[in-house]
């Protein structure tokens, strides 16, 4: 298999024999479990009323000429416009390029997933980890792999996965081009999200100890990671204050103190009760796991009867699951709840316990990964949960951690590996279940010149009608503005934005002078229409758009515009607002 992933070309003789074995079945069959899910969720991904079109308004400003940080506020990495910016100068604006994008990360995220947890198990259990994640993957979430509410998550996520992929399939002699893959990977994720580079540092310094490393190779493996990053963001500051481009971009005081910070504690708020409710999810799966070795000890031991009185046992637990989807849903908080602190442990387990282990190292640079990345959302570290959760990106991580901790041969009851690759399959089975069930629950299509997305029948009928306004009243690719979020607008109205400002979440304008300039910056670009959502923010401790903040802009749009339209929906009520002189 590992010629396969990484390394020579293989011979003819080496293809024929995967073409036959194991891995080749997996995959082939992981390639069709994910096609036939691709077309149930086709058009459901993302979510129109929050962050989805965020990252596509971003790549059609760089296909058009913007920089990110320069141009327009950035509140990431710039790997992901650059990506779309690409995609966008090829393809063209709309969501066909995007999805084309995402489509691609997502399959590659799986197969890293596969070729990660290979290192770890057998071809069973890569292929299980890897259905886990198709699950999570297309979810019709704002959080889903093909249209995520940032393309930063997936494009980080699969650099950080190529990085444990290089350091698991390292060998005992490390070459210098792996290690220099590993460096670039490595400063390929410094260009997207924090968390996810602090998880790779991390792993790579945890894998260079333990594997003693010398420091002309640690040198080898530093140099791109630093070097990248680096450079690109060098470039930036030549164009940008470092101030500008730390605390106005990558790092926004103003956007964190106006709430942004509230929404990062609600995920690891890092007080003791949380800690602790933690702690007790961790307690409960080890004693799902001593549940489950205490079953295995009984099948070992028992007759055929017993083996025919637990496959019972198991089959109408399963049914009871899935007829009632909603609950299992629930149930699921504590299959993935515990993960990360249980990756802590297990960290700490293998840095100490099984150091002298020869894939200790692998294992090591895993569990660092996943505690580091998963700490960011330690307390809502749910995948398929009733309100999406950004745990979900971290799922590859998480579904390889399972795959090593049920079906790795330190059990010593093969029994108990059999029971672990079937809790294995019903989360995988589960997740696949419940991604097909929301999938059809978003069953209206809202369609406009840039594409179409399918949206919840509750607010659907909402976006439909203003976006047909806008459409109705304005030429394509001339200027107006969707406040505050609603960027997803921009892409299917195939409108420009025409402020700075992709979206304006509480604190992206800063003050009354900010939105000042906007209001000039609309009354300069003659914007005729403007679309507004009275959708709370209670996550960022505000309310709506123009109530607790943005309020000198939607006092000067209730003014100078008409009110064209109004469309309430159950969670999204749409104004459209009309000026027929600018």
């Amino acid at each position: 298999m590992s010629t396969f992933v990484l390394g020579r070309a293989p011979t003819r003789a080496q293809a024929r024999a995967f073409v036959l074995s194991k891995d080749a079945v997996a995959l082939a069959s992981l390639a069709l479990i994910g096609a036939a899910l691709v077309a149930q969720t086709w058009g459901a991904w993302g979510d129109i009323g929050r962050d989805t079109g965020y990252d596509l308004v971003a790549g059609s400003r760089v296909a058009h000429g913007g920089l990110p940080y320069v141009d327009f506020p950035y509140y990431y990495g710039p790997l992901a416009p650059f990506v779309l910016g690409f995609a966008a100068w090829l393809g063209g604006d709309g969501l066909a390029p995007a999805i084309a994008v995402g489509l691609v990360v997502s399959a590659a995220i799986v197969a890293l997933t596969y070729a990660l947890a290979r290192a770890f198990v057998g071809a069973l259990g890569a292929f299980l980890a890897s259905a886990i994640v198709l699950g999570v993957a297309v979810s019709p979430t704002n959080f889903s792999y093909v249209l995520p509410h940032t393309a930063s998550m997936t494009l980080g996520i699969a650099a950080l996965l190529a990085v444990l992929v290089v350091l698991t399939r390292m060998p005992s002699v490390p070459s210098t081009g792996r290690l220099a893959l590993a460096g670039a990977a490595a400063g390929l994720v410094a260009l997207s999200k924090p968390e996810l580079e602090l998880a790779a540092l991390g792993a790579i310094g945890a894998w260079c100890i333990s594997r003693r490393l010398p420091r002309r190779s640690i040198a080898v493996l530093a140099a791109p990671a630093a070097a990248i990053p680096a450079l690109i963001y060098g470039a930036f500051a030549t164009q940008v204050s470092l101030h500008a481009l730390l605390f106005d971009n990558l790092y926004p005081t103003k956007v964190l103190q106006a709430g942004g910070d509230r929404l990062l504690r609600l995920h690891a708020p890092l007080t003791a009760s949380s800690l602790l409710h933690h702690g007790e999810h961790v307690l409960l799966y080890a004693a799902g796991i001593g549940t489950l070795l205490s079953a295995a000890w009984a099948l070992d031991r028992g007759s055929r009867v017993v083996a025919f009185a637990f496959a019972a046992v198991g089959l109408a637990a399963v049914e009871v699951a899935f007829s009632n989807l909603e609950t299992t849903r629930s149930a699921l908080q504590l299959a993935y709840g515990w993960i990360p602190g249980g990756a802590a442990v297990a960290a700490v387990l293998v840095a100490t316990k099984f150091r002298r282990l020869e894939e200790a190292s692998a294992g090591l640079a895993l569990t660092v990964a996943l505690t580091i990345a998963g700490g960011t959302t330690y307390a809502a570290f749910y995948l398929h949960a009733p309100r999406a959760q950004t745990a979900v990106y971290f799922a590859p991580l998480a579904a390889v951690f399972l795959a090593a901790l049920h079906l790795r041969d330190h059990f010593d009851s093969r029994n108990a590996v059999v029971l672990g690759a079937c809790w294995l399959a019903f989360l995988g089975a589960v997740g696949l279940a419940l991604t097909v069930k929301d999938a059809h629950g978003k069953s209206v299509v809202v369609s406009g010149p840039g594409g179409s997305l399918r949206a919840d029948p509750a607010d659907a009928n909402a976006y439909r009608a203003a976006l047909a306004d806008v459409v109705r009243l304005t030429s394509p690719g001339e200027r107006v503005l969707f406040a505050p979020q609603l960027s997803s607008f921009y892409a299917l109205s195939g409108r420009v934005d025409a402020l700075p400002n992709i979206s304006l979440l509480p604190g992206m304008l800063n003050g009354v002078p900010a939105e000042q300039q906007a209001i000039a910056r609309l009354d300069a670009e003659h914007v005729r229409v403007i679309v507004t959502d009275t959708h709370d923010f209670a996550e960022y401790g505000q309310g709506s758009f123009g109530t607790t903040f943005d309020v000198a802009l939607a006092a000067w749009i209730n003014r100078n515009f008409e009110l064209s339209g109004k469309y309430p929906g159950l969670d999204h009520t749409l104004a459209v607002w009309r000026r027929n002189t600018p």
